[in-house]
């Protein structure tokens, strides 16, 4: 893949986080994100699958790059007072990456 292709695909990607926490489909993996275990990777696509999130979103990229578009959940130093924890996304082996500042609390 040249370069143009995998920053036309990593707009995709970046889109796709975003969609994660705004559309009201994906709200059963949202509510069960703040019971991932602190710092370990999990698969996307196989967690999404877990809640029956719409896989036709991720599905359209492709198998190389959603069998390896992983997230994990981070705890911000003050969870205990914000609930706030950050979503850290990315593609095995790619340098893309994304960041999501999340609270059940603020979730609309």
């Amino acid at each position: 893949m040249n370069k143009s292709a995998k920053k036309s695909v990593g707009s995709e990607l970046t889109e796709f986080v975003h969609e994660l926490f705004l559309k009201k489909e994906f709200g059963e993996w949202r509510d069960s994100i703040l019971r991932y275990e602190n710092g370990r990777w999990y698969s996307l696509i196989v967690e999404l699958d877990k809640h029956s999130a719409p896989l036709n979103l991720i599905n359209h990229l492709g198998e190389d790059i959603y069998s390896k578009f992983v997230f994990q959940c981070i705890k911000s130093p003050d969870y205990k007072v914000s609930n706030e924890i950050k979503v850290l996304f990315t593609v095995t082996g790619w340098i893309w990456t994304s960041v999501v500042g999340y609270s059940k609390v603020r979730d609309i």
